[in-house]
């Protein structure tokens, strides 16, 4: 009976190990592919990185310019604000001025038709 347990051990033991054997040489294909897939991509990326390069100075421009424009469209409403201020003041000194002169004519003709009119006599 230790005969046939030693035998099974023997058997399954060597089986073992070659499972193991076979497991290693998998993982290390694995390995394998995966530093070709590594070295692969690093080539393709190296051989795109001017294409890259000239895609981002493309974008670089355009947002400059885009910058650039916004910039000057905030500078042309700034302007128009302080335009558009100005003449409101100018509006409103020009009405106050109207105002002014329409209440001193008012008075004046107060005053005049007070110098006219003879004072009422009330008893």
């Amino acid at each position: 009976m230790n005969s046939c347990l030693g035998d099974a051990r023997k058997v399954y033991n060597q089986s073992h190990n070659e499972a193991r054997l076979l497991e290693n040489e998998g993982k290390a294909i694995e390995r394998q592919i995966k530093k070709e897939q590594l070295s692969d991509s690093d080539q393709r990326r190296a051989a795109q990185a001017p294409e890259r390069e000239a895609d981002r100075q493309a974008r670089e421009a355009e947002t400059s310019a885009l910058r650039k424009e916004s910039a000057e469209e905030q500078a042309a409403q700034e302007a128009d604000k302080v335009r558009k201020a100005a003449e409101g003041s100018k509006r409103k000194a020009a009405d106050a001025e109207r105002l002014a002169k329409s209440r001193r004519r008012m008075r004046q003709r107060s005053l005049r038709t007070r110098k006219s009119c003879p004072p009422c006599s009330r008893s």
